[in-house]
């Protein structure tokens, strides 16, 4: 069974994500992304903070810096994803992102049959592509390139997260999710202004958070300090499939079936390459109590 924890708490993260990104594209409607990623990152982080009480033991300088990549990652995945998803389905929004993870999963690979997943998963990228005919909207397009950049953002968020975990123990995700929402807060004021302290504003914020933020990369930096960065990945690779359904049934975003081949066709990508690759053991962490 302990074996099988980092498994659930990736699931479970996964779906956690998604449900909170359902409750954000409802708040689309009258909020800004930016202005939802800026309270979605703050509230998060204070819940954590105040949890943790975190004030009880200050970081230094040399874990700040250890830190602050990891930070610095989750700000920009997270406002880049939700411009995506304000253009964009949620499945399809999630599989453009999920190229990064997979980047991180394909990276070991080094035999030239190899690259076949790569091609797997580029094709599964132009079939997720929104097209009208032989034609895309401009719309659409931004979308995915916001995802793609969300995407960049997204592996480094893995890549870094060892080094945060080393810097900082479990307080890690507190004190990334800090540095995300200050990066954040300029933006968010500047986008959304009094919206932001706008009370139904706050509830589902608050909401959005909890499922966002909070569960899903406590969750996530507990399975990654136990995973290697690869298998990380293809354990992730359920989750535009997940997005894919939850936005069919919550908000009623029906993909045509090439989407939903470039969709599969992008989890066996990502499945194929842990397949193919070496299994790495986790590197162990100094737990900052």
């Amino acid at each position: 069974m302990g074996q099988l924890t980092p498994l659930f708490a990736v699931m479970s993260a996964q779906l956690s994500i998604c449900t909170g990104a359902v409750f954000a594209k409802q708040l689309f409607g009258v909020m800004a992304p930016t202005g939802v990623t800026c309270l979605r990152l703050l509230i998060g982080a204070l819940l954590l903070a105040l949890l943790f009480r975190i004030w009880r033991k200050p970081i230094s300088f040399a874990q700040f810096k250890g830190v602050l990549p990891y930070g610095l990652a989750l700000a920009f995945m997270n406002l880049f994803f939700y411009w995506a998803l304000k253009d964009l389905p949620l499945g399809i929004a999630l599989g453009a992102e999920f190229m990064g993870p997979l980047t991180v999963a394909a990276w070991g690979l080094r035999r030239w049959q190899d690259g076949l997943f790569i091609l797997l998963a580029v094709i599964g990228l132009v079939l997720i592509l929104p097209f009208h005919g032989t034609q895309i909207s401009s719309q659409a397009l931004k979308g995915i390139v916001y995802a793609l950049i969300a995407a960049i953002f997204w592996a480094l968020y893995i890549l870094s997260a060892n080094k945060a975990g080393n810097a900082v123990g479990a307080h890690a995700t507190t004190w990334g999710l800090l540095i995300a929402s200050v990066v954040n807060l300029p933006f968010g004021i500047l986008a959304s202004g009094t919206d932001l302290l706008n009370l139904h504003n706050l509830k589902l914020a608050a909401v959005i958070a909890v499922l966002s933020s909070a569960i899903p990369y406590s969750l996530e930096m507990f399975a990654l300090r136990r995973l290697p960065s690869n298998a990380f990945g293809v354990l992730t690779s359920m989750e535009p499939v997940v997005g894919a359904f939850l936005g069919m049934f919550l908000l009623h975003e029906i993909l045509p079936l090439l989407q939903w081949i470039g969709i599969c066709a992008i989890l066996c990508a990502s499945i194929g390459t842990v397949l193919m690759s070496k299994t790495n053991a986790p590197s162990p962490l100094n737990i900052v109590e």
